[in-house]
């Protein structure tokens, strides 16, 4: 409902490192957002399908619809199979979190696996090798990454 100004209030909505902090109930030096998906193919699909809509428009065939349609459901697959985690440097060490769609923290999976280096940003996204497969940090979160391999001792 509206205050005495006639204003929404606003839902203020807590950073990633003080949710995660608050799901752990330990301080939190900085929490790490990654995910199953390269970012490219996420990227490039939605510029497809981006295309496909102006090719909708200037052309209105129904090849351009057919096209349109398909690397829309790409895409909303592409959203559905992208598991999202969380790595959370707290003083006891690296933990990894599960992540919902959108990146909030849910649970703790536990530690991080032994040996983890988190790479150096460059690029589009940074590949982080763990579990017998690859996970990605976004362009997006490079800072989060940078200052994660600071505090992890890691060269800056």
């Amino acid at each position: 409902m509206p205050d005495k100004r006639g204003a929404w209030p606003r839902r203020r909505r807590r950073g990633l490192t003080a949710a995660v902090g608050e799901r752990l109930g330990v301080p939190v030096g900085v929490a790490v957002p990654i995910q199953s998906q390269h970012p490219a193919w996420v990227l490039s699909v939605g510029a497809a399908e981006l295309a496909a809509l102006l090719a909708l428009v200037v052309t209105a065939a129904p090849a351009a619809l057919l096209a349109l349609v398909g690397l829309s459901v790409v895409l909303v697959v592409l959203a559905v199979v992208n598991r999202r985690r969380v790595l959370a440097i707290t003083s006891g060490g690296v933990l990894l979190l599960t992540a919902s769609s959108t990146g909030r923290p849910l649970d703790v999976l536990g530690p991080a696996p032994d040996g983890l280096v988190l790479p150096q940003p460059s690029g589009l996204a940074a590949r982080i090798a763990m579990g017998g497969g690859d996970w990605w940090v976004d362009r997006s979160a490079f800072a989060r990454l940078r200052l994660a391999r600071e505090q992890l001792g890691g060269a800056p």
